[in-house]
């Protein structure tokens, strides 16, 4: 607990900082500002001079550290640890978490990374960022006195840790929507009837309704039309050249 201040105004400071990162995780867009901000949130509440949040590498072995205050410069964006007891980070990870280390010197759970230690860090703790099924990485907070940090500091990090990995897994569904948006797009929106079938050669046409199916059918649910309707403009020739080049190549399974 912050030095000068009661855990019940402790409490309060917490309570309020909460609220005040969930209300920024719901407008803000860029993640990267939201880490800094979370970062900095921990680091003001606590009163500690170092935070760290740690993206675990897609191969699960090892962490980079993204954001973070109270570094050296270029230590963020640089420093990579090891999963799992290569780093607290990794144990925590492991072990679902929170951890908490009265003295890194003293520290046998895990490998302590000399960048700590070269920093003045005494004692630390850290959490993990998303589920056991998907974790993202953790989020760390060191300072120079022994014995820093309690229970209620933890449940304060970890409820930081859990916003961001809420506006985390948000962001990555709102991609995966916006990427089957666009397939589905691209499946739909498929013979031009603004210039394709209004104007252009039946050969063209013939060649460009082929090269459609060869590209959006396999796998299977196409549905071969035109981009908008058939409307006056249309050229009945080239209409009849898609639906002959459909009933053509259109077959599955196609390819073969």
């Amino acid at each position: 607990m912050p030095i000068g201040r009661s855990p019940s105004a402790q409490l309060v400071a917490q309570q309020a900082a909460l609220a005040q990162i969930g209300q920024r995780a719901l407008t803000e867009r860029s993640l990267q500002v939201l880490y800094a901000e979370a970062c900095t949130l921990v680091s003001r509440i606590l009163e500690t001079e170092l935070v760290s949040l740690l993206e675990l590498a897609p191969d699960g072995q090892s962490l980079k550290l993204i954001e973070g205050v109270g570094w050296r410069p270029g230590v963020v964006g640089n420093l990579v640890v090891g999963a799992s007891s290569d780093s607290q980070s990794g144990y925590t990870i492991a072990t679902g978490g929170p951890v908490i280390v009265d003295d890194l010197t003293a520290e046998t759970r895990f490998k302590v990374t000399p960048l700590l230690l070269e920093h003045g860090a005494v004692s630390g703790m850290s959490v993990r960022v998303g589920g056991a099924e998907r974790p993202f990485g953790g989020l760390s907070a060191y300072t120079e006195r022994r014995g820093r940090f309690t229970r209620d500091d933890a449940n304060f990090v970890q409820a930081v840790a859990n916003v961001l990995a809420a506006a985390i897994e948000r962001q990555r569904i709102e991609a995966e929507l916006r990427s089957s948006r666009d397939q589905l797009a691209a499946i739909v929106g498929n013979i031009d009837c603004g210039y394709l079938l209004s104007q252009a050669p039946v050969e063209e046409v013939r060649r460009v309704t082929r090269r459609t199916i060869e590209i959006a059918a396999p796998g299977g649910g196409y549905c071969l039309s035109s981009s908008n309707s058939i409307h006056s403009s249309v050229k009945p020739e080239n209409l009849l050249a898609m639906v002959q080049t459909l009933r053509e190549y259109g077959e599955y399974p196609i390819g073969q």
